[in-house]
């Protein structure tokens, strides 16, 4: 319905209402309080300024000035325009007056191209003007630095409070997560020794190679470096290492290298966690089959090919699935 009879006008600038009562159809009207004239529409609507009357003659509300932080001293207080203080305004207005009440049937319609509207409004009302567009963009630049020098200075003065650089004091949990660290290293270390011994098997001396029955670990390392392979006494004798890898893989399962960070930080939860723990419990499963399958060669022909095949295999497989 038409909004012509009004008892008392409201300033669509700020808000304050006319200490005269009035009837009838108004056009406009000056308000008192920020020294604006309200232009109204047939149906009572803030519009613009008649096309007759002088723009320069217009008065728009004055906006109070604004707190500014110290890194935006240097900026313009009046970032906008009194053109573009009009259409904010209309535009704030028109949206707050779109809507029904929700007891009308027409409320889900209107609900529904509200975007719409705010977008045809934007498109009548723009809300920077070509003049005032780059001092927007540079006082948005400049919020954005001042904001990102804040947040970097807030997280500067809370890792000093937190102590994440003082090393010096080691608790149990740091002492428990090292040695859980040094098992799983020393795990990885000796079963790869083994399943490297197993790659390099020969089922008979080469040339240069002479048959022992108890080698030493100096002979084994010595023959795998400089002849690229070792004896099946070599492979014997390393299998033990493997099997106390195992043990030590078993013990170790809960480490992770993101553990220490942790414990140093004491806060927060860790995410991942329960999919690192499966992975974990997968090597450990191929690792025991391994062990089981691969600790003698077959009398099959091809036995020993695939023998060191598995070997090879695994190899990748540990390293993969550890630098995961």
């Amino acid at each position: 319905m038409p909004r012509l009879l009004r008892r008392n006008l409201t300033c669509f600038y700020c808000g304050g209402r006319s200490p005269n009562s009035q009837t009838g159809q108004v056009r406009q009207w000056h308000c008192q309080k920020c020294d604006a004239v309200n232009h109204l529409d047939e149906n009572g609507q803030i519009t613009d300024p008649p096309a007759s009357e002088p723009q320069n003659n217009v008065q728009y509300a004055h906006v109070p000035p604004r707190s500014t932080s110290p890194e935006l001293a240097s900026a313009d207080r009046e970032l906008f325009c009194n053109t573009c203080q009009k259409n904010q305004y209309l535009l704030t207005e028109s949206l707050a007056n779109y809507l029904p009440s929700q007891e009308d049937p027409n409320y889900a319609k209107y609900e529904a191209a509200a975007t719409q509207y705010r977008k045809s409004l934007e498109d009548r009302y723009p809300q920077v003007c070509e003049n005032c567009v780059h001092k927007v963009r540079d006082r948005i630049k400049l919020a954005s630095y001042a904001a990102k020098t804040d947040n970097m200075r807030r997280a500067l003065q809370q890792t000093r409070q937190n102590g994440v650089f003082d090393t010096a004091s080691w608790g149990w949990k740091n002492i428990v997560v090292f040695a859980g660290g040094q098992a799983y290293i020393l795990n990885l270390v000796l079963c790869l020794l083994w399943h490297t011994f197993g790659a390099l098997l020969t089922a008979e001396p080469e040339d240069g190679m002479s048959p022992v029955d108890t080698p030493s670990y100096q002979m084994c390392f010595t023959q795998a470096a400089t002849q690229y392979g070792v004896e099946p006494a070599c492979f014997s004798l390393v299998l033990p290492l493997a099997k106390y890898a195992f043990i030590l893989a078993i013990c170790s399962v809960w480490w992770n290298s993101a553990l220490q960070n942790w414990v140093r930080r004491s806060r927060g939860r860790m995410v991942g966690l329960g999919d690192h723990l499966k992975l974990q419990l997968i090597v450990l499963a191929v690792r025991a089959a391994s062990l089981w399958y691969l600790q003698e060669v077959g009398v099959m022909a091809m036995a020993l090919h695939v023998f060191k095949a598995g070997h090879t295999f695994m190899i990748i497989f540990i390293l993969l699935t550890s630098i995961i």
